[in-house]
């Protein structure tokens, strides 16, 4: 069994009877964009994933579509089942496929392993540890559609699971690898009163107050980078205290309402002081709670309110210590959404006639980009009609084009003409 503190049992190119760089072999999960690891000399085989996939939507080289390869389940020459990636062509040294793919599949179910409580069960397993029925407990009810894209190439146990929960509201609990959804509006377990908890205590500081939040989400594995932003703002906060600006790193969500959702439910409790608590319980509804209840404050030392317990020390069936959080949701708000277009996925189309060219600038999903004003090599620039068109008179040959529109990051792309 591999501990919480223990490097992930990934198994490497070196483990292969023929390599060629040593690299680990990845853990697919979800829909996802991956570099996969060359496995043949003559660069037409590549692994996908250790393990078999659902399948390939899509295959790039170099920046451009390539329409000849196969992708396959098999047995590597151990006995593993691996998933491969077989090119007509080899692909150019120097070159690697970005290879868009859905990842592995429930042995029991055959469907595709994508919720953040599937896809930890699923590691939890390969780990050869085991995952009590309530590990999850409320987080595939409460977030029952949430999907996750999700490449593991290395990392320790915890670092791993720790990731992969970050974004959707949950306490981790380390030592029995449990995570539970965090949700103050459950039915409070206890009333916690003057009889209840004799030695209660509340601190607070303003310095973990965040008032605005830069989200980036949609990671591009093959290319380590973000594809979509989101920015949001409690309006009423930063008004009171400020602009704070926290940053936060979703990159195994690709959908953006469900970014969304999840950035506003970390800030509304970052956008107000979060309570501390800290209270000695001695009732009898102690011998039955754990980290996750919620607990009524209605205590003159602490403040009024719900708050969730973050962990708990039983004394006996009577007595507990625990530590809680208690905060009062502000109201957030979406302030952009923005996708960061890269040359890859919005490279024009263009007509060149009588020394005009007309070009047509799309977005990462191709659809038209209108009204956005367009560069050509910083000396001259125009904007797209509704269309995404615009026209320029400039001779054949290369050149650069500076995009900048409203919802998107600025980005540069070059073209031969």
């Amino acid at each position: 069994m591999i501990l919480l503190s223990d490097e992930l049992p990934l198994r490497r190119t070196s483990d292969m009877p023929v390599w060629f760089d040593d690299a680990p072999l990845p853990w697919v999960y979800g829909r996802v964009t991956i570099s996969p690891v060359c496995i043949s000399q003559d660069r037409t085989e590549w692994l996908i994933a250790d393990h078999p996939i659902s399948g390939v939507s899509s295959v790039a080289i170099g920046n451009e579509p390539c329409s000849g390869w196969q992708h396959l389940n098999r047995l590597d020459e151990t006995g593993h089942s691996i998933a491969v990636l077989r090119l007509s062509q080899p692909a150019k040294e120097g070159s690697t496929p970005s290879v868009s793919v859905s990842g592995a599949l429930d042995a029991r179910s055959g469907t595709l392993i994508e919720h953040p409580a599937a896809i930890a069960r699923d590691i939890l397993t390969r780990c050869g540890r085991d995952c009590p029925a309530d590990a999850f407990l409320g987080l595939q009810d409460a977030l029952p559609e949430a999907s996750c894209g999700l490449s593991v190439t290395d990392g320790t146990l915890r670092e791993v699971l720790a990731k992969l929960f970050d974004p959707f509201s949950v306490l981790w609990n380390a030592s029995n690898a449990r995570a539970v959804y965090i949700d103050a509006n459950r039915p409070p377990v206890l009333e916690l009163t003057p009889f209840s908890a004799a030695q209660a205590q509340a601190v607070t500081a303003l310095d973990d107050v965040a008032t605005h939040a830069h989200v980036l989400f949609d990671c591009d594995y093959s290319t380590g980078q973000c594809r979509q932003s989101l920015s949001i703002v409690a309006p009423e906060s930063a008004a009171q205290y400020g602009t704070r600006t926290v940053t936060y790193e979703y990159p195994h969500i690709h959908r953006a309402a469900l970014a969304l959702e999840l950035a506003q439910a970390r800030l509304s409790r970052e956008a107000a002081p979060v309570w501390q608590v800290e209270a000695k319980v001695d009732h009898p509804a102690a011998a039955y709670m754990t980290f996750g209840d919620v607990l009524q404050l209605l205590h003159p030392h602490l403040p009024v309110g719900n708050a969730v317990i973050e962990s708990i020390t039983h004394q006996n069936n009577q007595t507990a210590s625990i530590r809680a959080i208690c905060w009062q949701p502000a109201q957030v708000m979406l302030a952009r959404h923005s996708q960061s277009a890269t040359a890859n996925a919005s490279r024009p189309s263009y007509v060149y006639k009588d020394g005009i060219a007309t070009l047509i600038i799309l977005d990462d999903a191709g659809s038209p980009i209108a009204h956005a004003m367009v560069m050509l090599d910083n000396l001259t620039g125009a904007r797209t009609n509704a269309q995404g068109e615009v026209s320029f008179k400039t001779p054949r040959g290369p050149h650069t084009l500076t995009v900048y529109a409203d919802g998107y990051e600025p980005f540069e792309m070059d073209v031969t003409l």
